[in-house]
């Protein structure tokens, strides 16, 4: 019932209108039964006037939904004309299991986020620091010399708890803090107007031109051009909407240099959009991978929306980039594709080269992004070890890196 709304080797879920520095500010979703984009935009809604409004575009470029389970928990409140949204900040280090908590206890859904998010105290989830007492993924950087971690959560984080109106919130979060052994947090509460949430989401995406005559459009909206390449997206769990700047310079590259016949691995493909991108401006075949289940099967359903299942494989991987399975993971030891493409963060990208150079063909070539202008020289570095001619490109507001190159012979 608990899924990391973000992932390392997935596309950065970062929108205009978010810290470029650190993860979004959401991180953990949580919902007893299923999780999914609803309650985030629900949670959205009942904190605009107290933190702040934040763009919807982001919100709903990380965490897709559809209508099954928008209509889920919509049948699930069918009876309340009303749900109540409290707000907490606890620490950080029992933020996750407080909301396990207060969900036991009668809470409809609950998210977690930096308590700082949008000051000069947000924390970024990847950092340079030492190992002890850090979680998840650990990366050392050739170039700095240091490691790199994720924070397992924020040292500050704030709760946002849906519940309906027949629980008793005070009593739930006195539970909560007796069974942690913690002092009762002070919390905000106010109610939240049930409306069309699926709509809602629906009216908040747009088709993108992520570069010259491609466009990604929603599954329910028609294409602005039909005699444009359109990436047809049914948006879910995984990342990669066309929104991101990063999703936008690897796709504007691929454009120019993606060649019929071509074979080509997304390595940390999200919703598939840039293999389906490079199937659609003609490679022969396309491989995609990704750490995290949901988006593997994300990327195979856009596939076959866009009529090029046939041409694409993706698999799990590991968190040390280990391919599950055994097809992809022999191409990848053996030199097999054209074009690699990998849109995914700096830690990952650092300690990842030699698997990445492994698995392109001599004279083939590389696309790296998911990392800030100023990351870019870090990243060059490390990949002039197998890669020639080094060029980056940024984006138009020069806040983000694309960096790309050609396998030494």
């Amino acid at each position: 019932q608990i899924r990391a709304a973000s992932t390392p080797l997935s596309h950065p879920p970062f929108s205009s209108g978010w810290s470029p520095t650190c993860w979004p500010s959401t991180v953990v979703l949580k919902r007893s039964g299923f999780h999914k984009s609803v309650t985030r935009a629900v949670a959205d809604e009942t904190s605009k006037d107290s933190l702040g409004k934040r763009p919807a575009e982001a919100t709903l470029s990380q965490l897709g939904l559809n209508d099954q389970s928008v209509s889920e928990f919509v049948s699930e409140c069918d009876s309340i004309s009303r749900l109540t949204s409290i707000l907490i900040t606890i620490p950080g280090d029992i933020a996750g299991e407080f909301s396990d908590t207060i969900i036991a206890e009668g809470a409809v859904s609950c998210s977690v986020e930096d308590a700082n998010v949008g000051t000069d105290d947000e924390q970024e989830m990847f950092h340079a620091g030492s190992l002890a007492g850090e979680r998840a993924f650990v990366y050392r950087d050739p170039v700095e010399d240091e490691w790199l971690s994720s924070r397992g959560m924020w040292d500050q984080s704030r709760l946002i708890a849906l519940f309906p109106q027949d629980v008793d919130i005070a009593e739930v979060v006195a539970t909560a803090s007796r069974i942690l052994g913690i002092e009762t947090p002070k919390y905000e509460m106010k109610g939240v107007v049930d409306e069309d949430w699926v709509q809602k989401v629906k009216d908040a995406f747009i088709a993108v031109e992520v570069a010259k005559g491609v466009w990604v459009v929603p599954t329910w909206l028609e294409p602005v051009d039909p005699a444009a390449i359109n990436i047809l997206l049914e948006p879910g769990l995984a990342f990669g909407t066309g929104e991101h700047p990063t999703t936008r310079l690897c796709m504007q590259w691929m454009r120019s240099n993606i060649k019929a016949g071509e074979t080509v691995m997304d390595y940390g493909t999200g919703s598939g959009i840039l293999a389906i991108g490079a199937l659609k401006l003609g490679a022969k075949s396309a491989d995609g991978t990704d750490i995290d289940a949901l988006a593997v099967e994300s990327s195979m359903t856009n596939a076959s929306l866009n009529g090029v299942a046939d041409k694409f494989f993706c698999s799990e991987c590991d968190k040390d980039g280990g391919i599950e399975n055994e097809k992809v993971g022999l191409r990848m030891d053996n030199a097999y594709y054209d074009v690699m493409i990998a849109n995914i963060l700096l830690p990952p990208l650092l300690a990842l080269e030699e698997r990445l150079a492994l698995a392109v063909r001599p004279n083939g070539k590389i696309c790296l992004s998911g990392v800030l202008n100023e990351q870019a020289p870090r990243v060059v570095e490390v990949y002039k070890k197998h890669f020639d001619d080094l060029s980056v490109d940024s984006d138009n507001e020069g806040m983000w890196a694309c960096i790309h190159g050609t396998r030494r012979s």
